[in-house]
Formats: C-alpha cells, sequence, structure tokens
C-alpha cells in the first residue's frame, strides 16, 4: 500500500493563494481565540493539519507535531525572549508549511515576507491566517455552509 502522507518539503508547489495576512475582520472569533489562547491555537491547527501531513526532519504526523506538550514546550523555550520584547511566541515555520500543504498554497509563506520573517515579525496575523484558512477549509469538508451562505 502506497504511503499517501504529504512533507513538508513540497510546502509551496500548490495551486492555491494564501488569504490575507491582515484579514482578521474575515473571522473575528477566530482572531481572539488565536490572540487570547495562543497555545490552544497552535494545538488546534495542528489537529485540522492532521496526520497526512508530516513535519521536520524527523518526519512526524503534522497533529503531533503541535501538539499541546509540544506547544507548551516551544512556548517556555521563548517566554523569557517574549518576556523582554513583549510578543508571543511566533509559530513554527514547519507549522505553517505543514498548513501550506494541507491547503495545497502556490507558496510556503502567506507573504509579504519571507519564511523567519512571517512568522517572527507577523506572528499572531499569521497564526490567525492559518487558523482561520483551514477551519474553512475543514467546514468545506464536512460540507457545512460558508459564513456568506448562512447570512442568505
Amino acid at each position: 500500500m502506497a504511503d499517501l502522507k504529504s512533507n513538508t518539503a513540497s510546502a509551496g508547489s500548490g495551486t492555491e493563494k494564501w488569504g490575507e495576512t491582515f484579514g482578521c475582520f474575515e473571522d473575528c472569533g477566530g482572531c481572539m481565540y488565536v490572540s487570547c489562547c495562543p497555545l490552544c491555537a497552535r494545538c488546534t491547527i495542528g489537529e485540522m493539519i492532521g496526520p497526512d501531513v508530516t513535519v521536520g526532519k524527523n518526519m512526524e504526523p503534522a497533529n503531533e507535531f503541535a501538539n499541546c506538550q509540544s506547544c507548551c514546550f516551544n512556548s517556555c523555550t521563548f517566554s523569557l525572549i517574549g518576556a523582554l520584547i513583549g510578543l508571543l511566541p511566533p509559530p513554527d515555520i514547519n507549522i505553517m508549511k505543514a498548513a501550506a500543504v494541507k491547503l495545497n498554497k502556490d507558496s510556503a509563506s502567506p507573504g509579504p515576507c519571507c519564511e523567519c520573517c512571517q512568522v517572527w515579525c507577523l506572528g499572531s496575523c499569521t497564526t490567525c491566517l492559518m487558523y482561520r484558512e483551514l477551519k474553512t477549509a475543514n467546514n468545506k469538508a464536512k460540507g457545512a455552509p460558508e459564513a456568506t451562505e448562512m447570512e442568505r
């Protein structure tokens, strides 16, 4: 049986464009969730990516790579830096790439900057974008109507 998993090495080889990095008003509830509970949001992002995308040199399934234990460890690692400069720990570049693979994106980073700058300088907005797009994709896969359809 063939292995159907994708690796983050293929990030950016898809056909879909990323949404707007600064599109928080497209999903205010999601933006609040990411802003108020970033560790929970990152864990949810890993769950939404699922086990079909592998991450990093150890080829871990994305949902295990971004589980709650990993998110807490990364937060503790960056907590001193965050306290010093007043920022939340950035999302992992590997998770951004895994989201790009899962969502069939044409670039690994949503822009407007390179991958490192995207997660360090625009980390909260990038996490909101990943959450929003993964939530939309998962809702479509489940057959749930889009927000615009519900408003009609």
